[in-house]
């Protein structure tokens, strides 16, 4: 027999292999498959599980003991020899997996069609082995389960563990050759030796080379022996993405199942399903106990993206089953997605508030249950923000009010709004381009109290703005009356003005010679004269006149006379 054959045979139960060790008197007793039928010593396409040998310790729910060495003494061929299996059978655990290679090319469309009848989810293609070998017929399976409507997920059978990152990168380039989606379950298969090489180190490499690839979700294949034994170490690479093989010499249970703490149980190598195209092949079969371990979730649907006053907020519809999801985003005209949010399953909205200036900023998702994370829609949601501009000063001027803001860079331009308390805000005017900050309204009563805000728009993308804008009441210029001297033999001068309607008072301003205004006097809402009784005689003094009132954000100041009026004493 050939001994690409034999491992098939091997594959299938161990009484053949017994049977010949002991007419051939070559063994006393029968060591682990891993050491008696190495890498080394067959063909470069080994099948998953070929180096599995029948465990034959006591069993027990949840059973996690590593096995004892088979020893053929006390067992007959028929004990060693796990039983065959026929699906579909709710007594059995669940067939949610099964796993395919090269071995399984004799299977047709209709064979996958009867294992997804039968209640299987999952079909695993081996991809690779090693830097040189790939499946022949992995196409043709891909393709036959995609028919069937099971999902797919690929494995690799390790040759070299001191040579995993050559490994792990000819198994990307498979998976990318046959033009699997990045969010595809990889798998290691880690069997032939467990000593001499650091399977845990080696499995991290194969992991993390892959995720450089750009294929996120990695699982681990191997023996319960070698996680008891610690070749690989489960808390290391995580018991959630660990994929346990542990066949029974007793009948497995629905009501009984092993390995519970792991992401997944091949509970048997002989597997038959009716409805198959022959009733002489079996199949490995395996339950997963971890959600999405065989297959990502799906990507979230994007709902939206919506630019506020200052945020942007992101909406999805929920997806079920997942733990939560990772937010991206990029800003501008940057290629690269940020991740910039985890956020729990039951969150399906989020608002962004790290946003500034004007910028178009698009957002994806991924949805993650453990290590498994899924799509995303690569085109994302966008939303222009425009931020809000500040409002910086609001002054009165002769026959207008004067309103200044902020500078929003890359704005198309601004809308000036106005309202009164009595009523809603009116658009008053459209000032184009970001580098005009201000405004002068000439459509101003005196006396009358008017609150400004401002938004900058893009295009049609418009800003926020201040909701409680900037108030200021309209006051007129004092007109000026006279400056004389007060009385007779006395330097004091008496300046007069007519009133501004509305005024709370009025600022009185004095200079003399070339020196600037200066304020000397703040007299009441009545007051049309003041009594200047600080003056020098030969000294001439200029006097102006301002009106203010504080009824809003800020003290209203009416504009002045810029000539004044003077007198010399």
């Amino acid at each position: 027999m050939k001994l690409v054959k034999r491992m098939q045979v091997l594959k299938r139960g161990s009484a053949l292999v017994l049977t010949l060790a002991v007419l051939a008197g070559a063994l006393v007793s029968l060591p682990a498959f891993a050491q008696a039928v190495s890498q080394q010593q067959v063909s470069a396409d080994h099948v998953m599980g070929s180096t599995i040998r029948p465990d034959v310790s006591a069993q027990s729910a949840g059973a996690t003991a590593a096995p004892q060495a088979l020893s053929i003494a006390p067992l007959s061929v028929a004990s060693a020899t796990p039983p065959s299996l026929y699906f579909p059978n709710s007594s059995l655990p669940r067939t949610d997996a099964v796993d395919v290679a090269s071995y399984q090319s004799w299977m047709t469309q209709a064979d996958f069609n009867a294992l997804a009848k039968a209640g299987v989810k999952y079909v695993v293609v081996k991809l690779t082995e090693g830097t040189t070998y790939t499946n022949p017929y992995a196409a043709q399976e891909i393709t036959y389960a995609k028919g069937a409507g099971i999902k797919i997920a690929a494995y690799h059978y390790v040759d070299n563990p001191n040579n995993i990152v050559a490994e792990a990168q000819f198994f990307a380039a498979r998976a990318v050759a046959l033009k699997l989606p990045k969010t595809t379950v990889m798998i290691e298969d880690a069997e032939g030796s467990s000593t001499g090489y650091n399977w845990t180190a080696a499995s991290a490499s194969f992991a993390q080379t892959l995720k450089s690839a750009g294929f996120p979700n990695v699982r681990f294949y191997c023996s319960l022996s070698w996680v008891t034994s610690g070749a690989m170490n489960a808390t290391t690479l995580g018991a959630q993405n660990m994929w346990i093989a542990q066949y029974q010499l007793s009948t497995p249970s629905s009501s009984t199942l092993l390995n519970t703490a792991y992401g997944a149980w091949q509970f048997s190598s002989l597997a038959y399903f009716s409805g198959m195209s022959t009733s002489a092949q079996s199949l490995d079969v395996s339950i997963q106990y971890q959600s999405f371990f065989f297959y990502a979730p799906a990507a979230p649907v994007l709902v939206s993206a919506t630019a506020g006053a200052s945020s942007v907020t992101v909406t999805w519809k929920p997806v079920s089953g997942v733990t939560g999801y990772y937010l991206y985003r990029k800003a501008g005209s940057a290629t690269s997605w940020t991740r910039i949010a985890t956020l729990a399953s039951s969150v399906t909205s989020y608002a962004d508030k790290a946003v500034s200036g004007c910028t178009n900023y698009t957002y994806t998702l991924r949805a993650y249950k453990g290590a498994t994370v899924s799509g995303y829609n690569a085109t994302g949601v966008s939303a222009t923000f425009v931020a809000t501009p500040n409002l910086v000063s609001v002054a009165n001027g002769a026959g207008y009010t004067k309103l200044t803001w902020s500078k929003v860079a890359g704005v198309d331009g601004y809308r000036v709004y106005r309202k009164t308390a009595s009523t809603s805000w009116v658009l008053k005017a459209t000032v184009k381009g970001s580098a005009t900050v201000s405004y002068s309204d000439k459509t101003v009563a005196s006396g009358t109290s008017y609150i400004y805000t401002v938004r900058a728009y893009k295009g049609a993308n418009v800003g926020g703005y201040k909701t409680a804008g900037i108030t200021i009441r309209y006051l007129t210029v004092p007109v000026l009356g006279s400056a004389k001297r007060y009385k007779t033999g006395y330097n004091s001068i008496k300046v007069t003005w007519s009133g501004s309607k509305n005024a709370d008072g009025y600022y009185v301003y004095r200079k003399s010679g070339s020196s600037a205004w200066v304020r000397v006097a703040n007299v009441g809402t009545t007051a049309r004269s003041w009594v200047d009784a600080t003056t020098k005689k030969g000294v001439t003094y200029t006097y102006t006149v301002r009106a203010w009132d504080k009824t809003g954000t800020v003290t209203s100041v009416s504009s002045y006379n810029a000539t004044g009026v003077s007198f010399k004493p």
